[in-house]
């Protein structure tokens, strides 16, 4: 078994595949050609339907997970055991 590396993919691409399994076509038959999981496809059409398809890089990044990702890269040791979340009240008030 091999892993799939990770793909990123523009907004047009996504409204455009999406549009293609909405038009009719099935999702694996799209999803096959375009060469991509089809189960990333049908992510892309439920959040179509609840109008939150966006393109690359547009993930909100809020501070809690900023701070996680700064504790992450910091020492090996906090890969293994993470920050508790009680010790960041300070960004969620």
């Amino acid at each position: 078994m091999f892993k799939v590396p990770h793909q990123a993919y523009t907004a047009e691409f996504k409204a455009a595949a999406v549009k293609r399994v909405k038009d009719g076509q099935a999702v694996a038959v799209v999803s096959r050609e375009l060469g991509m999981s089809g189960q990333t496809l049908r992510n892309w059409v439920k959040a179509s339907d609840a109008g939150t398809l966006n393109g690359t890089g547009s993930k909100a990044v809020t501070p809690m997970r900023r701070c996680t990702w700064r504790a992450h890269r910091s020492s090996p040791r906090q890969l293994m055991h993470p920050p508790r979340w009680s010790s960041h009240k300070h960004l969620l008030d």
